[in-house]
Order: structure tokens, then sequence, then C-alpha cells
């Protein structure tokens, strides 16, 4: 089959990794019968398609599993029940191993997974819309609903946002748009229910615990299978009791806490460093920002507030419409009421208010920051915040006298903790919940009492336990836990994001030796086999 894609096609990355899957992971006769499923996403993020097979081959050892495939962003990029045109496309690629099927099929996948709307879906549809008209009263609603002991809330409300972005990033109840969307998620939901009521899934492997992509984790958690959030820079276990993608920060003071004393003054030093590193402009830490928000180090100091004695407060807006509940419910049940509400306080008191988005990026996120410029602006004409340019470096804000940041769970929380300023987190599920190093808001009424004390909110700053809090994110949570280092395969791509191109088809293959093998297998058998929720480079302690 592929010495005949190679007759019409010319030899390129692609050809050449699948040919390098077949000899890394020869495929063995499977047997049909099996009911101990590997379920795996389909999707075209080519470099996790050099850590999938990997999984596979440490869950599948001794053969006794069926790899299923299954396309991950319904409802996203695709609809559920493809047109007849569609499928035929689909049965081609398929039966010809085409791109990604030949990419899946080279390491083991033996079946693409299709949904389906019959009678009995429809009468589940049916009688789920028929509850929810009763429960959902407000907007706030959704994020409260479960189905089948299993909460979709979250993934409701976050797809429907992504879905329909072009709209006004929020939710109206009203819409009959929005109950249609319902209609469709319950129809994925009771495909999803019926595949796990009739079938073991041994393990689920995904990009995302977020939208629809979140559903087969949610399940497979629910019936004790292992669910594993995978990407390239970290993986993720999600259980039944913690399925949000930030929920193993929650554990890091606990953790900290049981390393010796004079591990942690190390440890404090390190993160210290590197903390300091990245606000004297290293992106090196968080590389998906491909600009510095401090600027350039040794930058000259500049005046980018007003010279009053008022009392300042900084808004750190975040996207509207990506996955806005990935760490869990935060005290708004969206970024657009979030900021419309500060909008209205900001006319209702006498501080200075000022708003900061992050600095421009390049490539596939300019659209979504275009965007969220334009929401951002029309949500504050007329008020009392004043928009500074994006690419204005948070140092020139800090040295200005900024006295208060704001924001829902940001990387703003520990950094402008680290200069001493206080930071409130409209969120008590925020990354950095378990430290008191800012306030987390429970409520609505509590947050505005909080902002209103301004310089009289008192709230004594540990920066020992932001550096602790930062080793154990950024280096205790190792982002190594597939490439020996991340960083300097990164460093082999023209930018962040050849990640997502054939281009690391290529690089994987030109530095593979059999050693890489064996300390990935290593790395998953330790990670697998003990109770943490993300990967720790335990080698440090």
């Amino acid at each position: 089959m592929y010495r005949l894609i190679q007759f019409f096609f010319k030899r390129n990355s692609t050809i050449n990794y699948i040919e390098h899957c077949k000899k890394i992971f020869p495929k063995k006769p499977t047997n049909k019968k099996l009911n101990n499923i590997i379920l795996v996403e389909f999707n075209n993020f080519q470099i996790l398609h050099l850590i999938f097979p990997y999984l596979i081959s440490f869950f599948n050892k001794n053969n006794t599993s069926q790899i299923v495939a299954y396309h991950s962003h319904f409802l996203l990029s695709y609809p559920i029940v493809n047109s007849l045109k569609t499928n035929l496309k689909i049965l081609i690629a398929n039966f010809f191993s085409f791109k990604t099927f030949g990419i899946y099929k080279s390491f083991g996948v033996d079946t693409f997974l299709k949904f389906k709307l019959n009678e009995i879906i429809k009468k589940k549809v049916n009688k789920q819309i028929t509850i929810l008209r009763k429960q959902i009263k407000t907007k706030d609603d959704i994020l409260k609903v479960y189905t089948d002991k299993i909460y979709v809330g979250d993934l409701i409300y976050d797809t429907f946002l992504k879905k329909n972005y072009s709209k006004e990033p929020t939710i109206n109840i009203e819409d009959k748009e929005f109950w249609e969307f319902l209609r469709e998620f319950y129809i994925l939901f009771f495909n999803w229910q019926s595949f796990f009521n009739t079938n073991k899934i041994k393990v689920t492997i995904a990009s995302h615990c977020t939208y629809t992509i979140g559903l087969p984790l949610r399940f497979c958690a629910k019936k004790n299978g292992k669910s594993l959030v995978v990407k390239e820079n970290e993986i993720i276990k999600i259980t039944k009791d913690d399925y949000f993608q930030t929920a193993h920060h929650k554990y890091f003071s606990k953790i900290f806490s049981k390393f010796k004393k004079q591990q942690k003054k190390k440890f404090i030093k390190i993160a210290k460093k590197n903390l300091d590193l990245r606000i004297n402009g290293s992106v090196k830490d968080i590389p998906y920002m491909t600009n510095s928000s401090y600027g350039k180090k040794n930058k000259i100091f500049k005046n980018v507030l007003s010279n009053s004695r008022k009392f300042k407060i900084l808004i750190a807006p975040h996207d509207f419409v990506d996955g806005p509940h990935f760490s869990g419910n935060f005290i708004f049940p969206d970024m657009f009421e979030w900021i419309k509400f500060l909008v209205q306080l900001s006319k209702d008191t006498q501080f200075e208010w000022y708003l900061k988005l992050h600095p421009k990026m390049d490539n596939k996120w300019r659209k979504y920051q275009n965007y969220t410029s334009k929401v951002i602006d029309d949500l504050c004409y007329k008020s009392n915040i004043k928009i500074l340019d994006r690419n204005t470096s948070h140092n020139d804000i800090i040295q200005s006298g900024i006295n208060l940041a704001l924001t829902v769970n940001g990387t703003i929380a520990h950094e402008y903790a680290a200069k001493g300023i206080n930071v409130i987190n409209a969120s008590k599920n925020n990354p950095h919940s378990s430290y008191d190093f800012n306030l987390h808001a429970k409520n609505i009424a509590e947050y505005r009492k909080m902002i209103l004390r301004g310089k009289n909110l008192k709230n004594k700053i540990d920066k020992n336990k932001v550096y602790e809090y930062y080793f154990m994110k950024y280096i205790f949570k190792s982002q190594n836990w597939f490439f020996e280092d991340y960083n300097k395969f990164l460093s082999k791509l023209s930018n962040y994001h050849d990640q997502w191109t054939k281009k690391v088809y290529d690089i994987w293959i030109e530095n593979y030796d059999q050693n890489i093998d064996r300390k990935i297998f290593n790395k998953i058998n330790k990670f697998i086999n003990n109770n943490d929720l993300t990967y720790y480079i335990k080698d440090i302690v």
C-alpha cells in the first residue's frame, strides 16, 4: 500500500515518518474480538504523532489491545455526522492510507471510530433537552450541568464560545443557536456513553481536556480506565475527582513541604533566578509567548501611568473563547461578564484603571488577538479604563507605580507577587489557589469588596512562596517528560508554531537513535505507575 502511495506521490516527510514508525513499532496481528481498547485521538498535531506511538506501544506490550482512533474536534471543526461527500473522502483516505491515516496505521491503529444518529440516541437527546429547559434559567446554570454523573457544564460552555466566537463571546440562553448546539452536544455525549458502556477501554489518550475533546477522558475516568492529556511539554492524568487541566496545582504546596530544608533553600534559589530571567525579558520557560510581556533586558524605563497619587489598578485580560474554564469555574460565567463587571465598577470609583493585553504574537495567535482587542475596545468604550498599548512592558507598569493587578488565572499572579504587588484572582480554582501570596475571590460580592478596599487591602506577600510555586510549576513539573530537552528540540525549528508541521518528522528521524526509545519508555513507566497527576523530575530531589 505504501509503495502505491510512493508511486503517486513524491517521497516526502510524511512517507518517511510512516516508514520510520513501521520499523520502530512493527504492527502485530490483532485479534479484532478483543474487548480491551486503547483509544487515541485522531488529529493533525504532528508533534503528537511522535509521542502517541510510544504510549500505544507501552500500553499494548503483550498485543492484547485493539487500537481505536477517534476524531476529536467534534462541533469545533466538523459535525458529528458527516455528509456523504465527506464520508467518501474519509473512506478513500483510510483505504489508501493517505496522510494522517497512514501515520496512525503505521503505529498500530486498526479502527477509526464513527458516530451515528439513530432513534435510540434521538430519544435520549430529546429527553435531556427537556430536562435542561427546566434546569437552565441563566447562563450560570449551564456551568452546573451534570449528565450521567459526569460534569459537562464547562465543556458545553467553552465549546459553544469557541464555535461561535464571531458572535458576542458570551451565551444568551434565549438564543435558538445555543439550544441547537446543545442538541448536537448531546448527540455526541450519548454516542460516547454508548461506546463506553459496551466496550472496555483500557486507556484514553487525548490532546486536551477542554471542549468536547474532554468528553472521552471523563467517561474513561468514570469507568476507572486511564485518561491521559498528552502534550509536547506535559502529560496529565485525568481522574473522577481531578478532571481540570490545572488540578495538579492544588497539590504543589503539599509536595514541596515534603522536601528537606536544604533542598527547599536550593530550589527557591533556582526558582528566583529563573523567574528573574523571565521578568527581565526571557520567554525560555514559557515558549508559547513568542514575545515577552516584560520587554527587553536592561531597557530604558518609561513612565506609562499618570503621575497622580490615585490608587492604580491593572486589568490583565484573557482570551475570551480559548477554554476559559480550563482551570475550573470562576466567579463569573465567562470572561466577557468579568470585564463587563470591571467596566461598571471603574465608573463607581475614584481609582485609576488600566488594561493591558498580551503583547503581539505571531502566526495563529494574531487572529484571536485581533478579536480580543475588538471586544475589549467595545466593552471599555466610554469607561474609566485606559487601554495601554499591548506591547507596553510590565516592568514599566510596575515601576510607574501600579498598586493592584486583576486576573482570573494568569501568570501575572505570581509575576507581580514577586515584585511585591497584590493580585486578586477572580477564581478560587486558579493555578495559584493553594498559595496565599495572592487573594482568591470566592464570589462576586467578596471580589467587589476586595477591590474597593484599595490601599487598605492587606495581604502580606511571602516571596519565598512565590518562588516555591514557580519551582513546582516550571522546574519540578518537567516540560521534558517526552523530549530529552524540549527547548533544544524547539530550537531546531524555525519558530514555535513549526512543531505543528511536518518539519518535526524530519527533525525526529534525523536525530533518532535507539537509546531514545529506552529513555522514553522508562519515563512513561515511572509516570504511569505512580500517583502523580503530572510528570515531575524526581531526580532533582
